[in-house]
């Protein structure tokens, strides 16, 4: 009987450069992708922010330099204020709360949504650790993480936004 041949060990070096041809085509597909989603917050993303004081407002996401501003947010919103973009995450509505784990979202998102509609839902973090590091000293980087809920039209808007902010969040940390 002849022995069996793995498809791995064929091509050994023809393998390689198709590997990393493809990391190279992956890492253009995801430059131009972080591309378009930068251009995309310098003219704009639309949403709802939703809070536990304030009622909901329709505010524009615009990136300004390294500052995310959220343009037409309730006025008196301490959450509203432009925020660092080298100290954020983001996550979807479902997720698990970090303050409530056995809970999704945000209290905000709890507050303000119908659980079927949490799909449409994002939530964007800012860690003081990293806010700090990149804070001059005149200015007091905030002491806890602030989370800032959002939602969108629909469960396809959300998607995108939240995969253009886990690429820009990847990007940064690079």
């Amino acid at each position: 009987m002849g022995q069996a041949l793995c498809q791995c060990s064929i091509g050994g070096a023809a393998a390689s450069e198709a590997n990393t041809k493809l990391g190279a085509a992956e890492r253009a597909s995801r430059a131009k992708k972080i591309e378009k989603f930068m251009k995309k917050l310098q003219t704009g993303v639309s949403a709802v922010k939703l809070s536990c004081t304030h009622p909901p407002s329709r505010v524009v996401l615009l990136l300004r330099g390294s500052k995310l501003h959220l343009e037409g947010a309730v006025e008196g919103d301490a959450e509203a204020v432009p925020r660092d973009i080298s100290g954020f995450t983001v996550r979807r509505g479902i997720d698990p709360d970090p303050e409530a784990g056995h809970l999704a979202g945000t209290q905000a998102l709890r507050e303000n949504m119908m659980p079927q509609d949490a799909m449409k839902a994002f939530v964007l973090e800012f860690d003081p650790q990293r806010i700090r590091q990149q804070t001059p000293v005149e200015e007091e980087a905030p002491e806890q993480v602030i989370p800032l809920s959002f939602s969108t039209e629909t469960e396809e808007e959300a998607e995108a936004i939240v995969e253009g902010f886990k690429l820009l969040s990847t990007s940064i940390r690079r």
